[in-house]
């Protein structure tokens, strides 16, 4: 008979890595600057590695930067980081499905294959910056890492566009296709000739117009700073400076669909890089308007290359709001931090609501076309959670320090829960959730009323000077209504004046005591001072 021997027992120990990440955050900032400016140097230096996964000196990196982030160390960037720069508003996480989107998962595998492509420019160049780095021991000249920096955008831009030409040259990669095909791609190759095409376009525009974008986006920043900003003139500027930037791009724009050119590009790098889109909708609006000559211009009857921003747009809406799902699912299903999620989520679901109504209000959506219903399905989808989940969840918080005397312990949380209630009154209110935010926020104030009336009695009465609880809900009352939370102080402060005056009329026991004795001692003086 077969006897199987006990496995030894073993104790689970750390990765050398993730001991040496334990150990730097306990000292200082210096030591680990230090540390983080080596890290760096070799990852510059390191520049011939072909790998597609992490390496070791990146998870370093990503766990102490965090440890710096007060003082703001300058970061020293790889050549791939540099050439990328220019497009790295296209960059955001995989469960991103907006087609001009890259997810940064596959930013390595395209350096990876646009140096098999060219590996003598790209890798001269990055020998080129190696050299620089080591002879300034981790502080090179500005000025010469911009210089090497151009160049490696210009060459990286040249190798995308050929790349997405050669469909034979991806397919033939096997270790990026199955790379690709393992983190879920079907098709990966007809997927990477599309971003490919999509990021020579954005290359193309910014090489292009840049400089007038930057001129754009301060124009419609400075209109958004005036009260009645559809009137600003600012626009007007932003109108030329669109159709100056649009038609150089279309004037020497390559053979394809429009949806996928530099214009298009153009028009999604502007959507992302302003803070309030809805202002450059309006533009387009208007630049629909001369280029149709149409009443009511709007995104069904626009060109191809506008369509792609709105489709931008809403592509965004749509993610943000499967991120706030997936984030409510962490709270509801205790994953993690479950009062961190329902907070991420809450702040998410704000700012998902401002945007909403700011794009639903430039007035250039179809009201009966697919954007519009796009946008619809997700108010649909995120708008009941965030009434039936999130408003109680804060509401719950927000009265937290209400419910126990001499506990503050919630007392944070519950400022930064009503905090984010009142978020959902003062922002526009795309989700139309601004009503059920109203009576959770009158409930709490109610309660708050309660409180502070019944602490100012038993002050007036002398039980109380003041109450922890008292404090508490003042403190939540000035975050949700400062004028309400304003009020009830003023109230309680008169209630302890009040008490203070019946205090000082009430006399000590040596005055009464005094006052008892004195009937007795003035006769007896009286009578002996006859005599």
């Amino acid at each position: 008979m077969m006897v199987r021997t006990a496995e030894p027992f073993r104790i689970a120990r750390p990765s050398p890595v993730e001991e040496a990440i334990f150990l730097l955050s306990d000292q200082d900032s210096r030591t680990v600057k230090r540390v983080v400016r080596d890290i760096e140097m070799q990852r510059v230096l390191a520049w011939e590695a072909d790998t597609l996964i992490t390496t070791n000196l990146d998870t370093m990196l990503g766990a102490l930067r965090p440890l710096l982030q007060e003082d703001r160390l300058p970061r020293l960037d790889t050549l791939s980081r540099l050439a990328f720069a220019p497009v790295e508003k296209l960059f955001d996480g995989s469960d991103d499905v907006r087609a001009w989107s890259v997810p940064r998962p596959w930013l390595r595998a395209i350096w990876v294959l646009a140096r098999r492509r060219e590996p003598s420019r790209l890798d001269g160049l990055a020998n080129l910056y190696a050299k620089l780095v080591v002879n300034a021991e981790g502080s090179p000249d500005t000025d010469a890492v911009a210089q090497i920096a151009v160049q490696s955008q210009r060459v990286l831009a040249d190798v995308l566009g050929d790349m997405a030409a050669d469909p034979e040259f991806l397919a033939s990669h096997a270790d990026v296709m199955g790379w690709a095909t393992a983190i879920g791609y079907e098709d990966p190759a007809a997927h990477l000739a599309d971003l490919l095409t999509r990021l020579h376009s954005a290359y193309v525009a910014h090489r292009t117009v840049g400089d007038a974008m930057g001129d754009t986006l301060i124009h419609l920043r400075n209109a958004m700073r005036r009260r009645y900003w559809r009137e600003a003139p600012e626009l007007d500027s932003a109108l030329f400076e669109i159709g100056q930037a649009v038609s150089a791009l279309k004037r020497d724009m390559p053979a394809g669909p429009l949806s996928r050119s530099p214009a298009a590009a153009y028009f999604v790098l502007l959507g992302r890089s302003c803070p309030q889109p809805w202002s450059l909708l309006d533009v387009v609006r208007r630049r629909t308007r001369i280029e149709l000559c149409a009443e009511k211009p709007i995104d069904s009857c626009a060109s191809a290359d506008m369509v792609a921003l709105v489709d931008d747009l809403v592509g965004d809406a749509e993610t943000r709001a499967a991120r706030i799902i997936r984030l409510l699912h962490v709270a509801r299903t205790g994953g993690g931090d479950c009062t961190t999620a329902l907070f991420a989520a809450a702040e998410a679901a704000v700012g998902l609501s401002k945007r909403v109504r700011g794009i639903e209000g430039s007035g250039f959506l179809d009201p009966r076309g697919v954007i519009q219903r796009r946008m619809n399905a997700v108010r649909d989808r995120v708008a009941p959670q965030v009434r039936s989940v999130v408003l109680p969840w804060l509401g719950t918080l927000a009265k937290s320090p209400l419910m126990c005397e001499g506990d503050l312990s919630g007392l944070t949380s519950a400022v930064h829960a009503s905090a984010a209630l009142r978020a959902f009154v003062d922002e526009m209110d795309g989700l139309q959730c601004r009503a059920a935010a109203r009576r959770v926020i009158n409930i709490i104030l109610d309660t708050t009323r309660s409180e502070i009336e019944a602490t100012a009695a038993a002050v007036r009465r002398g039980g109380m000077s003041s109450s922890s609880r008292g404090d508490a809900a003042l403190v939540v009352a000035e975050t949700l209504a400062p004028e309400t939370g304003s009020e009830l102080r003023k109230r309680l402060l008169a209630a302890k004046r009040a008490s203070d005056r019946l205090l000082r009329n009430i006399p000590s026991a040596s005055e009464l005591e005094g006052k008892h004795r004195c009937p007795m001692a003035s006769p007896l003086r009286s009578h002996h001072s006859r005599y």
